[in-house]
């Protein structure tokens, strides 16, 4: 059971209380269900990087037989970029389907 779902856990103790017309406590719930009060408030901190997959898909629609190594300098040129790890990792995000598409040339 990952933290998700007993963080619904809880809120589904809870709402069944106030529906029978009781209410219970957040500490009560996470006790009833088992799981930490730690876990049960965790929220993550996790940044989305918006701005860098953005103008990578823009780079990368510029670019198409470009790879992510060569797009990655130009990211760092235009001070995007503070960790090394993080492009291909947003690289191989769904939203960046141009990158893979190759030019098609006439036969001579």
């Amino acid at each position: 059971m990952t933290a998700a779902h007993r963080r619904t856990a809880v809120k589904v103790a809870q709402e069944t209380a106030e529906a029978l017309g009781a209410t219970m406590s957040e500490r009560h719930a996470c006790r009833l269900v088992g799981v930490p009060r730690a876990t049960h408030r965790y929220a993550g901190r996790r940044p989305t990087h918006a701005v860098l997959r953005e103008r990578l898909r823009a780079l990368a629609g510029e670019r198409p037989r470009w790879g992510y190594r060569r797009l990655a300098v130009l990211l760092a040129r235009e001070g995007h970029v503070r960790n090394h790890k993080l492009v291909p990792w947003s690289w191989s995000c769904p939203a960046l389907d141009t990158a893979g598409e190759s030019v098609k040339r006439p036969r001579p």
